[in-house]
């Protein structure tokens, strides 16, 4: 669905395989742009077509039981925005506490304020 070689799957936790993910999932939607709206507007469509190939959702069967792959969970929630208008990108926010125990000082904002604001991208503390 959102590539074109299949890729194995992995983890939920496998920075490597959400990284490929991540681009399979934005070039399937480059190229299938009908596909975008249902995306926009539904999470768990969008976590579907995320996931084809490259990770199992809660819940659904995997292939090897003897080796089960750590799925995305059902309570994960996708969230696609169109590049513009970037002001519909400032209405989510994400803000992960730091470690508690961590040296102070030592954590950055961009540690903690992980969004998709446009000018977020830009921004230099």
């Amino acid at each position: 669905m959102n590539q074109t070689t299949k890729p194995q799957k992995n983890h939920w936790d496998d920075i490597t395989t959400r990284a490929s993910a991540t681009l399979a999932f934005a070039n399937y939607l480059k190229n299938n742009p009908s596909e975008v709206e249902n995306c926009k507007e539904d999470s768990d469509y969008a976590k579907r077509i995320f996931a084809n190939g490259y990770f199992y959702l809660e819940g659904e069967p995997q292939d090897d039981p003897n080796n089960l792959l750590r799925p995305i969970p059902k309570d994960t929630a996708f969230r696609v925005y169109d590049f513009d208008p970037k002001p519909e990108r400032d209405k989510l926010v994400t803000l992960v506490l730091p470690d508690p125990n961590a040296a102070a000082g030592t954590v950055v904002a961009k540690d903690i304020w992980l969004c998709t604001w446009s000018v977020w991208i830009t921004f230099t503390p």
